[in-house]
């Protein structure tokens, strides 16, 4: 697997056609934006599924994806074209979120969106979904590749494509995928996201912990009860921690034992930074909340889930906590 950076999208042209010219039968893969946990859910299902089966063939797989964002298609792609940025150029992208119910149809829409909830979070379409670049969008069709995964924008449970219309997703060998008509897809999505359970054995002194503090949905934060006592074992106990901040951080200080990470670039988590740091520890420590999905898909930490008033599904080997009495037993029990 190698990755190839590109600045501009002219540079995706030229980098596509050297790829070709030394492999014809290439698969392309668009990138997926949206909340982390169903980005997570859809690189790990379905795209595992198709490249699989694109790499049997024979197939070169070819990625495209933003700055911080390699971590999902490494172990998927034979080539991943990472672009330099967190987002296309915000002059050039269009929103492609609105809903014709008439003509029940995903068409382009100049007008963005409205962001669905209110708050101080920081929370907007430009770090998160719906965005695209008719440029690139140019760029992908001028090439029209036989097997393709199309641009997918995943917005809460509602899934996008750019001017789809009956859930057209991709290609295969030039036969339309249609994820709406093909009754196991959404199995493959289920089936195939397996977090990993071969825990570190090899005793790391330092916790990674990831504060979910947002006005959107906020009983799923990670309470103050929580991280509080926390900070303070770890300072005692002489442990690193390191803290990644949602949108909206926490008044937190540093010190010798605590460590901010600031890994956000235009708002935007870095993923890949995100991951190296927690693969240095030994236990994370999330909340309700997608990010706490790609760790334990990607690292191999012991993994403590808050569960909070409305859980959406701690998965497989999670150490369920709820109060601080049962976070202090588990690390205690870990650590040891």
């Amino acid at each position: 697997m190698s990755i190839i950076t590109i600045s501009t999208l002219s540079e995706l042209s030229t980098q596509l056609d050297k790829i070709i010219k030394n492999t014809p039968n290439i698969t392309y893969i668009s990138y997926i934006d949206g909340e982390y946990g169903f980005r997570c859910l859809w690189y790990n299902g379905f795209v595992r599924h198709y490249t699989n089966k694109q790499r049997k063939s024979g197939n070169l797989v070819v990625g495209f994806c933003f700055k911080g964002n390699t971590i999902f298609l490494k172990e998927l792609c034979d080539i991943i074209i990472e672009y330099k940025e967190t987002a296309f150029n915000l002059e050039n992208i269009i929103d492609d979120t609105h809903i014709d119910n008439d003509k029940n149809d995903h068409r382009i829409d100049s007008t963005p969106c409205s962001v669905p909830y209110k708050g101080t979070s920081g929370w907007s379409r430009y770090n998160t979904t719906g965005l695209h670049s008719e440029e690139y969008e140019s760029i992908i069709d001028s090439f029209n590749f036989k097997s393709i995964i199309f641009t997918i924008h995943q917005i809460g449970h509602t899934m996008y494509v750019k001017n789809c219309r009956s859930n057209i997703i991709g290609k295969l060998n030039d036969i339309p995928i249609d994820f709406g008509r093909i009754n196991d897809n959404r199995d493959i999505l289920l089936s195939y996201f397996k977090p990993n359970t071969e825990i570190s054995k090899i005793k790391k002194n330092a916790i990674a912990c990831f504060i979910r503090n947002t006005n959107k949905c906020p009983e799923r934060n990670l309470p103050d009860i929580i991280y509080i006592p926390l900070i303070e074992y770890c300072k005692f106990k002489k442990i690193h921690l390191n803290i990644f901040f949602d949108l909206n951080p926490v008044d937190i200080q540093e010190s010798e034992y605590v460590h901010i990470c600031n890994i956000r670039e235009n708002g935007v988590l870095l993923i890949d930074k995100f991951i190296d740091i927690c693969r240095e520890s030994y236990i994370f420590l999330g909340a309700d909340s997608g990010i706490t999905e790609i760790c334990n898909t990607y690292t191999d930490c012991n993994v403590l889930f808050y569960e909070s008033q409305s859980p959406w599904g701690a998965v497989n080997k999670n150490i369920i906590i709820k109060t601080t009495q049962e976070l202090i037993s588990e690390i205690n029990n870990i650590m040891m």
